[in-house]
């Protein structure tokens, strides 16, 4: 089903009504709660499955050691995969979040029903991996790790964190962005998330500039504060997106094809380092968010080729590291034209598991677990 575009143009009042002047009070008016059951946004589909895409390629890059430049900026993805969360999951829960009930429960268990089976998924492909290759640790050494890797955790070495699948770094983060979220959506109010929205901007670049990168992650202690400052950055951004879509002041409609282009520009920018840093930002604070932004407003009819990138995102995200890193062995040292092909070729086979992941674990798993889990609300009876 096509998002409804908000009936009015842009108008100067979203400004004060954002952050919360106007004489309506503290939040903006929201959408109908019928229109959030039934709305799917298609673009944001698609767009989340092409950032799945920039991170496969990103660690392609890395592990078929291509030259400085290519694909240098694909984790960018990260920062986008976050804002957009920030924005649907907002727009799914926020308004149930508010008015309590227990709700906090169910969103916490709704969580580890969405993303627990892609987990495991990615966790059993990176203990076939790890026991096949050579070189790689012991079968003990891969077990322990392995179970560490179901609950999304890293083994602690000395000061370092080592994840068993190098991508969980993320999904811990999201998960720690979307607890901390969850528990004080009640006293966010628009001045107030305007207000932590700067102060995270301030404070991701502050802490780029004097890490000289914004893309570190969850990789030893003394980068767990950076860490969670950029995922909440990215997150809040999402969530200022869902208030002002909520306004229903902006109209817009931009083709699938233009956002996409957007999202993949930094795929193609030279990896030249004063410019790492700018770009990084410019998107977290500003390109992501409006991307969507753009994306929610946009009216899209169904589209298999959206939806099918949409579904695919998370068991693609979570698989295809140990795949990434078993098939590059494959092709270590040849000349680049052959990699380049290569590369091609681990795609799909990136795909191909995520497929399989998608259809013969994800969708039954969250059948399963859904009926079993999500309990339904109960109606409110009268008299």
């Amino acid at each position: 089903m096509s998002v409804d575009a908000p009936d009015s143009s842009l108008d100067i009042r979203v400004l004060p009504r954002l952050i919360g002047i106007s004489a309506g009070g503290m939040y903006m008016q929201p959408v109908r709660a019928a229109e959030h059951s039934k709305r799917r946004f298609v673009a944001l589909d698609g767009l989340r499955g092409v950032a799945a895409l920039m991170v496969v390629a990103y660690h392609i890059g890395i592990f078929l050691k291509f030259p400085s430049g290519m694909t240098v900026h694909g984790n960018i993805a990260v920062d986008f995969f976050l804002c957009l969360s920030g924005f649907v999951l907002a727009f799914a829960h926020e308004r149930r979040l508010r008015e309590g009930g227990g709700e906090l429960a169910r969103f916490l268990v709704s969580r580890v029903v969405r993303l627990w089976p892609s987990v495991l998924a990615g966790s059993v492909v990176a203990v076939l991996v790890a026991l096949g290759m050579a070189g790689g640790p012991g079968a003990s050494s891969a077990y322990r790790a392995f179970a560490l890797s179901l609950v999304v955790l890293p083994r602690l070495e000395g000061q370092n964190l080592v994840w068993f699948n190098g991508v969980y770094w993320s999904l811990f983060a999201e998960i720690l962005v979307n607890l901390l979220w969850a528990i004080s959506v009640k006293a966010l109010g628009n001045r107030r998330l305007i207000a932590i929205a700067f102060i995270l901007s301030v404070a991701i670049t502050w802490i780029a500039i004097d890490h000289n990168s914004v893309h570190f992650f969850y990789q030893s202690v003394d980068m767990i504060v950076p860490t969670t400052v950029r995922a909440l950055a990215s997150f809040c951004m999402g969530v200022v997106v869902y208030r002002i879509y909520e306004a229903r002041r902006v109209k817009a409609d931009v083709a699938p094809v233009i956002l996409v282009a957007a999202l993949l520009f930094p795929m193609i920018v030279p990896g030249v380092s004063w410019f790492g840093i700018p770009l990084s930002l410019f998107y977290i604070l500003c390109a992501n968010p409006m991307i969507v932004l753009l994306g929610a407003l946009g009216q899209r009819e169904q589209s298999r080729v959206l939806t099918w990138l949409g579904n695919i995102s998370f068991p693609l995200y979570a698989t295809h590291l140990p795949v990434v890193m078993l098939l590059s062995r494959l092709v270590a040292g040849q000349p680049l034209a052959e990699r380049l092909i290569a590369a091609v070729g681990i795609v799909g086979a990136a795909l191909i598991v995520a497929e399989v992941v998608r259809r013969y674990v994800e969708k039954p798993a969250l059948a399963y677990l859904g009926a079993r889990l999500l309990v339904p609300r109960r109606a409110v009876s009268v008299g």
